[in-house]
Order: C-alpha cells, then structure tokens, then sequence
C-alpha cells in the first residue's frame, strides 16, 4: 500500500497546496466548505498512508470539479497504480471525449486500453500522442501494438520510421524477457529486436537475423534479443548462424 501511495503521489509531493487544489470551477460557499474538508482528508490520506482513503477522496474532488486537470489526472494515476484499469479506461475515455489534446490523459487511455485489451483504443491514442508531441517512445508503442495484432507489414514500417528518427537515441527502456530478466536498453536496439521479429513474420530471415545481430552488437548483454536469436537459429538453421 505504501508503495501504491509513492506511485501516485511522486509528482504531487512537489506541488504546493494551494497548486494542488486550484481549480477553474465556480463553487457555492457549502460546496468550498465541502471542497476544504477534503483537502484536509487528502492531507490526512497522505499522512497515514492509506491509499483507499486517498482513491475516494481523488474520487470526490473529481466529482466537485470535473474540469480540474490536476484532480483528473491524480485520479487517473491513482486508478491506474491500483490495478483498476477499467474504471481507468472509462474515466480516460471520458475525458479524452471532451479534450484530445491532454498527453497525460491520453497517456493513461492507452495503457488502461492496452491492460484491458481493448487494442484498437490503444493504438488510436499512442497515434495521436505521437502526432502531437513526435516522442519516439509512442510511435515504438505503435509498432509494438501492430506487431501484436498481426500487422507487420505496418510494423516494419513503423520501425523503419522509428529507427530513422534521430530522437530513438534519447531514450532507454525497461524490458522484461521471458524468463524473469529486467534490463535497461537503448531504445534503438529495443526497435532493432522487435524489428528482428516482425521480419521473421514476414518471411524476410535474412534481415531478421541481421536485425537481432545488430541489436546485440549495440547492446552485448540484452538478453532478449540473445533469447530471440537463439530461437531463431534453432528453428530455421539447425541452431547455427
């Protein structure tokens, strides 16, 4: 639980109060009284640590003020570190209605879409965070999403595409291999690997083998990549290169 509470919380501990809780709403006097009791419970959630008491005061702040962007986002992060992706995905489909320019409400579709396989959704919202902010990072969320459905032949040109951008090189990621290994790889050879993959699918061994290669010379030690090219030379060439 206290975990959970530092997950959803990291950013707000550097925010002021006042910050926290400004919002563009027009209340009555009983509906600021009502608002100031529960910035003391959010207070008092943070103090004890009780992330279910936080959830449902986030919950009532949503609701007193359904256009503050700072509550809405507390709750969807908070939904999202709770593991109630549903509600998550509702609520980030809700909001994303009214406004498609919010990144971190748009963030927050795509993965609630994405842990409740609801792919389509996610896909659409990982296209229009690339669009409006061109991070490398969702447009590799794209092709690892068509990757998933079946669609290679976009796949690879989403990758083509990613490892041309002269962006890939700012950003690392955390991959998890089958067998329970975490490690942080650059982001272009996590593009090299899944690249490997897709051509395997579309029957190009040639280069698939040639992308694996290329993503450990970058990166000796990714082991998914080293997993992935052992697979593929046991199952095509007799497990020799």
């Amino acid at each position: 639980m206290r975990r959970l509470l530092i997950q959803i919380l990291t950013f707000v501990f550097l925010l002021p109060i006042t910050s926290l809780f400004a919002q563009p709403c027009k209340l009555s006097k009983q509906e600021l009284q009502f608002q100031s009791q529960l910035q003391h419970n959010y207070e008092l959630a943070v103090e004890i640590q009780d992330s279910s008491f936080l959830l449902h005061t986030l919950l009532q702040l949503y609701q007193l003020c359904p256009t503050d962007t700072i509550n809405s986002a507390l709750l969807l992060s908070a939904y999202y570190n709770s593991g109630i992706f549903n509600s998550c995905f509702l609520l980030a489909k809700k909001l994303t209605n009214q406004s498609t320019s919010d990144l971190s409400q748009l963030r927050f579709l795509a993965l609630s879409a994405e842990k409740t396989e609801r792919y389509t959704d996610a896909m659409n919202a990982y296209e229009k965070l690339y669009y409006l902010s061109g991070n490398s990072m969702f447009l590799y969320d794209i092709s690892s999403l068509q990757y998933k459905l079946g669609r290679y032949a976009e796949a690879n040109t989403s990758l083509i595409k990613l490892l041309k951008d002269p962006g890939v090189k700012y950003f690392n990621m955390m991959v998890n291999s089958e067998d329970g290994v975490i490690q942080t790889i650059d982001l272009f050879c996590v593009a090299l690997n899944l690249r490997g993959l897709v051509l395997v699918e579309l029957g190009d061994k040639q280069n698939a083998l040639k992308s694996f290669n290329d993503a450990i010379a970058l990166s000796p030690d990714f082991h998914l990549a080293l997993m992935n090219k052992k697979s593929f030379l046991d199952k095509f060439m007799n497990g020799v290169e």
